[in-house]
This record gives C-alpha cells, structure tokens and sequence, in this order.
C-alpha cells in the first residue's frame, strides 16, 4: 500500500482565540505573618518622634540612681545620712530601615497597561518587608544592632531583661491548664517584684494557640484557658506575635 498524509482540520468553534479564558487583573499576595507588636506599642502611644531623625545616628539619654530612705526621729535636728542620684549617659542607635527597587521607565509603562502598575506593587511589597523588620527588631528575633557605644535590642534579647525559669512543655505528660496559669502568675509576680506592675500583654507564639483556645476546665464549653489566663488581674490581652518560634512566651 501507499502511504499518504492527510491534513487535519481545526474544528469550527464560535468562540475567537482566548476567549474562554479570564484574566483576573487583582494581585494575589503572598501570605505574610501578623504584625502586631509595633501596632501596639504606637497605640499605647509609646513612641518619641525624633526631630530631623534623618540627621541623627544616636539618641542620647541619662539613667538616674534612686537615693537611700529617709529617717524617722523624735529630733528633727538630727541629721539623716545625706545623697544625690547619680545621672549615667547610655546612648540607642538610630538605624533606618529600607528596601531598595527600581525599574526603568519602559517595566512601568508596560506594566500599568493591565491596570495594576508593577512600581505601585512592588512599592507595597517593600513597605511591607521594612513593617517586617521593625516588627523583628522590637521582638527581639531579627538580631540586635550596635553603634556609637549603644545596642538597639527587642524583648527577647535585651540584656536586662526578666526570665522565667521556663514553661512546662504542654505535650508532657501531667501538664495541665492550670500548670500554665501558675507559671504565668509566677511571671507576674517577678515583674512586680523588680517594680513593673502592669497592666501587661501576654505575647505567646503561634504554637500556644492549640492549647490556649482549648477547655480550661473538664466542664466542656464553660471557658477557654485564654479566658482563664485573661481573668488575672493586670493581665490586659493575650496575642499572638507570629516572629515568635518554639514555645516562647514574652
């Protein structure tokens, strides 16, 4: 037999080329962490806006002593043990923090022809990633930064900081809600025994979600350890700070 090639033909549609396709113009981000920690220290109106800050590197500040106690006497001309606070200089760097881009005019102009300008995305990207940052930097879990004789350090790594001796891990066997609840007060009371009394946020990383939103009690749907942990006195709010890891608790 002969062999011969039969050409095919496209079957007729009343559809043109693309059209059963949709472009959906909206930008899908990619998932970010929650930042929370510097949204509520600005809230808490903790913040010390620093004129010119672009032209400053270093914030100067002075630590004072406390003096010795008064006395009590029956003679007010008796002389008490006489002394003055002492004033220590302790400088904080001021680092900036940035995310660099560019494109040249060309990427732009082509880029906003689908109506979502790849400058104005990116921009919002590189907003985000200097959010980031600053949310590491308070936490204490992006490092610290050292110039001009200071050091800028976050909650978890500040030198002075307060420690526990640690929690119990809740995957152990024996360790209940209530075990949490006392080491939270035992917290507490170290706060208040070098003088912060409150009120305090209770920041926990994502891994005590599980078990902070769980039954407290064996009394099913009568409250969650979260509400239990809430009801302490001076304890304000209980959040979760995404940039913690492990089991830490702060």
């Amino acid at each position: 037999g002969k062999l011969e090639s039969v050409p095919l033909q496209n079957a007729t549609a009343t559809l043109r080329k693309d059209e059963w396709k949709v472009l959906d113009d909206a930008i899908v981000l990619a998932a970010k962490e929650r930042l929370r920690a510097v949204a509520d220290l600005r809230s808490a109106g903790l913040t010390f806006t620093i004129p010119n800050g672009m032209g400053k590197t270093v914030l100067e500040t002075e630590t004072m002593s406390d003096i010795t106690p008064a006395i009590v006497s029956m003679d007010p001309a008796r002389q008490s043990e006489g002394d003055r606070p002492e004033f220590e200089l302790s400088n904080l760097p001021l680092p900036v923090i940035h995310k660099d881009f560019y494109f040249n005019a060309r990427q732009v102009a082509t880029s906003r022809n689908s109506g979502a300008g790849i400058d104005t995305s990116t921009a919002q990207a590189a907003a985000r990633r200097v959010s980031e940052e600053a949310e590491k930097l308070v936490i204490g879990t992006g490092g610290s930064i050292s110039y001009g004789g200071g050091s800028v350090y976050g909650m978890t790594n500040f030198p002075g900081r307060i420690t526990s001796a640690g929690l119990t891990d809740p995957t152990d066997v024996g360790w209940t809600p209530a075990v949490l609840v006392r080491e939270i007060l035992a917290m507490r009371q170290a706060s208040e025994n070098a003088m912060h009394y409150g009120p305090w946020i209770l920041y926990t990383s994502p891994f005590w979600d599980l078990y902070l939103d769980d039954d407290y009690s064996a009394a099913k749907g009568d409250n969650t350890l979260r509400q239990r942990i809430a009801a302490i006195n001076g304890v304000r709010d209980i959040r979760t700070l995404d940039h913690l890891t492990g089991q830490q608790m702060i």
